[in-house]
């Protein structure tokens, strides 16, 4: 694990060139010129990272050691990284802004809103995305639309102002269409339909939509924010997906009420809460020796409404 700590936008990308060793005829070591080339990032721009593991400068004699080659060193000891003006190694180092085995993130800090934002989220998925992948997550793919909807009510007179969804790989298309819907409404998509949206996203992660026009609600006004995400693989074809995040039984509980998140299923509307957990949408299971098991939870879709207690 590493931290981000910084960055230089300018920071040279010919410092991360570096040879690609390879053998000739005779067996000897020499330079693969053409793969070298290819070392070298598209573009200038680094992180300014810090390792997890330690350096001579952290280095503190606490009780915790490690002896590599019959010396004794502190557990934190590690010579990695940029040196200090005292040759000590310090445990930070560069990354290039195009260095792809930057992924997974652990956790991470950012501004909920921007100044002058005045929105809150309605919102039923609590659970962070840890991993873009069937492994932990639930995912489906394929040729056809697999649309997802998630009902909300507005709960005071306000605005719509802004949909979100999370994107599971880079360059996907997200298509919204947005119903208010009526007392009696029996499904996300039995109402008046008020808004349609298109957005391509070049990264995989939560994305927050503007919408071009607000929506005017009244309290207690029920809506729906229907979502199919696309992307076009390597054949060319395009291909739909669906997906939501999913928690580990032994250490989270995961509720799915419902009238909450809803799904296409063979033609018609299902109410997620009625289907998970059964061979339709089946929990995942893990390692099976840590009897890892995991629940499905709510569908990642979030509508943005006016704060009227923001300033």
């Amino acid at each position: 694990m590493v931290c981000i700590v910084g960055w230089d936008d300018d920071y040279p990308a010919e410092n991360f060139t570096h040879d690609v060793l390879v053998l000739d005829e005779n067996g000897n070591e020499t330079v693969d010129t053409a793969r070298t080339a290819k070392t070298t990032p598209p573009g200038n721009g680094a992180w300014l990272i810090k390792n997890s593991r330690g350096s001579e400068t952290d280095a503190i004699m606490d009780g915790m050691v490690s002896t590599v080659d019959g010396k004794t060193y502190p557990e934190n000891y590690s010579e990695y990284g940029l040196t200090d003006q005292n040759g000590k190694h310090t445990g930070y180092d560069w990354i290039s802004y195009y260095d792809m085995s930057l992924r997974a993130e652990l956790s991470m800090a950012f501004e909920a809103s921007l100044g002058g934002d005045r929105t809150k989220a309605l919102q039923y998925d609590y659970l962070p995305f840890e991993s873009t992948t069937p492994i932990d997550n639930y995912y489906e793919e394929a040729e056809t639309p697999l649309v997802m909807a998630n009902e909300f009510t507005a709960p005071e007179d306000t605005e719509l102002k802004a949909v979100a969804i999370h994107t599971p790989g880079a360059n996907c298309r997200v298509a919204y269409t947005i119903y208010k819907l009526g007392e009696d409404a029996k499904n996300p998509e039995d109402g008046e339909m008020v808004a349609k949206l298109t957005v391509d996203h070049v990264y995989s992660g939560y994305h927050r939509s503007a919408l071009m026009n607000p929506i005017s609600l009244r309290k207690g006004e029920r809506f729906s924010v229907v979502a199919d995400i696309s992307y076009v693989n390597k054949e060319g074809k395009r291909m739909h997906v669906r997906l939501a995040n999913s928690g580990d039984k032994r250490s989270t509980k995961v509720v799915v009420n419902p009238g909450e998140s809803f799904l296409m299923l063979d033609g018609e509307w299902t109410d997620l809460a009625d289907v998970r957990g059964t061979d339709k949408i089946p929990a995942i299971e893990g390692d099976a020796s840590k009897n890892e098991i995991y629940d499905v939870d709510n569908f990642p879709i979030k509508a943005f409404i006016t704060d009227p207690l923001m300033p």
